[in-house]
């Protein structure tokens, strides 16, 4: 296992540290599956919801309130909402990462998996399908997994 934690999961392609982190594993590692984990509670998605700053960790979470801007987010203000479609847009970002792309061109051995944790149930939430390939949608699962 080969973790990478940031404020609110961020899947920035841009922030050196992630892109980093993200070529060894895939590129050295061999990783099979990155899993996107946010938590219910998360003080990254409280600050969101919470008047802006123009400070470091303003400017760090404008992508997750960019979230909030969407046409489809009418109910995005609920926090674990937000957090749950935070964790699907980090999906989406991998999915279009060119160090992600590279590896699905040598063949589909790397999966996109985007859950939520529930801090004070301990069960996990899918909030997107798994991605096994630009164009590869497993079917959401509508229920949730006790952890292992």
């Amino acid at each position: 296992m080969f973790v990478h934690r940031n404020v609110a999961n961020l899947a920035l392609a841009h922030d050196p540290n992630f892109a980093a982190a993200l070529l060894f594993a895939v590129e050295n590692l061999q990783v099979e599956h990155i899993i996107v984990v946010g938590h219910y509670g998360c003080g990254g998605i409280q600050a969101v919801l919470s008047p802006e700053t123009s400070d470091a960790i303003g400017q760090w979470l404008q992508p997750v309130r960019a979230l909030l801007n969407e046409p489809r987010a009418s109910h995005v203000c609920e926090p674990d909402h937000l957090c749950e479609r935070n964790v699907a847009a980090q999906i989406e970002a991998l999915a279009t990462n060119p160090v992600i792309l590279r590896r699905w061109r040598e063949g589909p051995s790397l999966t996109l998996h985007g859950w939520v944790y529930g801090i004070g149930d301990g069960l996990l939430k899918q909030v997107c399908p798994a991605r096994a390939g630009p164009a590869s949608h497993e079917r959401p699962s509508s229920t949730t997994a006790s952890p292992p």
